[in-house]
């Protein structure tokens, strides 16, 4: 067998093989490394407060290393500019986020920030501009619309725009999604690709230090918003494991096939010799019986030209 591996086409056809193996090995090592969910980062990191300018820049998509970040930043709550969110969770009861347009101070570009600065059961009873305003004063205890204010909170992803869920027709408005794109469009305002859900206020004095963090302890009906950070688990996806071990199996394929090819190449060799083999002997057979016929003739013929030549007449075969 070795003979026919080192023919031509066979090393050709091996080389090959190894290149498709070696592909597709490196395909299964893509889907076994895609198997398992990037773990988001651990809590020692995304509970401890950073600043939103340095941490996050406008303009830009929030990645998955920058999400769930508790952030901070100091800016005004325009709380005139809420939105309400409809179908929001807190300890098990369905209620509705207020979502405000918050300045960022330092900020490039003039850019905001959505700011969830409460939860509450029932919507809000405001329908003005005003009432907003008192509203959040009244839950909050600081009129973070004329005052600067420290916001802590936790940096999440902007949600997808629900069709026909957003409804300008009442005050506040109401929508099913936190979503920058639709609520670029209501405020006027360049905002990040973000929004944070507010866990405390602090207003800062007039010597630019903030002081005690307020929140919403229930006083009007609002209270804090509580979002949690993701779980730390990473997932295994069973879809990527089956991939990856198909790709090995067509790694294994191709060495198959060209053993196999090789394989029926060298039977079918092994074959022609075995025919040849047959072929001669029966060959060598044939002609030795033809010769000994050949020679048994010319004897039979030297015998009767001797006779003849001495006169003598020739035995018959009987007699010998």
């Amino acid at each position: 067998m070795l003979k026919t591996a080192l023919k031509p086409q066979w090393i050709g056809f091996l080389i090959l093989a190894i290149v498709v193996s070696t592909v597709f090995v490196f395909l299964s090592r893509w889907q076994f490394e895609q198997s398992v969910s990037t773990a988001p980062p651990p809590l020692s990191q995304t509970e401890t407060p950073v600043e939103l300018t340095e941490h996050f820049e406008p303009g830009e998509p929030l990645m998955g290393a920058q999400a769930d970040q508790i952030v901070t930043f100091t800016g005004t709550v325009d709380a005139a500019s809420t939105v309400v969110i409809e179908n929001r969770l807190r300890d098990g009861e369905t209620g509705y986020w207020l979502v405000a347009l918050a300045d960022v101070d330092d900020a490039p570009g003039s850019y905001g920030i959505p700011v969830v600065w409460g939860w509450s059961a029932e919507p809000p009873a405001a329908d003005s501009e005003a009432e907003l305003r008192e509203l959040f004063t009244e839950a909050i205890g600081v009129d973070a619309s004329s005052t600067t204010v420290e916001v802590t909170g936790r940096l999440l992803p902007p949600e997808g725009p629900v069709a026909g869920a957003l409804d300008r027709s009442v005050t506040p408005m109401t929508n099913a999604a936190v979503a920058t794109s639709e609520l670029v469009n209501i405020w006027n305002q360049p905002l990040y690709a973000a929004y944070i859900a507010a866990s405390s206020f602090a207003p800062i004095g007039a010597d630019g230090s903030a002081g005690e963090a307020l929140e919403a302890d229930g006083t009007a009906g609002i209270e804090q918003v509580l979002v949690a950070p993701q779980p730390q688990e990473q997932e295994v996806v069973w879809l990527n494991i089956f991939y990856a071990i198909e790709w090995i199996i067509f790694a294994g394929m191709a060495l198959y096939l060209w053993w196999r090819f090789m394989r029926d190449d060298h039977l079918k060799d092994r074959r022609e010799e075995l025919l040849d083999e047959e072929w001669e002997r029966q060959w060598r057979s044939r002609e030795l019986e033809r010769r000994r016929a050949e020679a048994r003739a010319a004897k039979a013929t030297a015998e009767k030209a001797y006779h003849q030549f001495h006169g003598e007449t020739a035995p018959n075969q009987e007699d010998r």
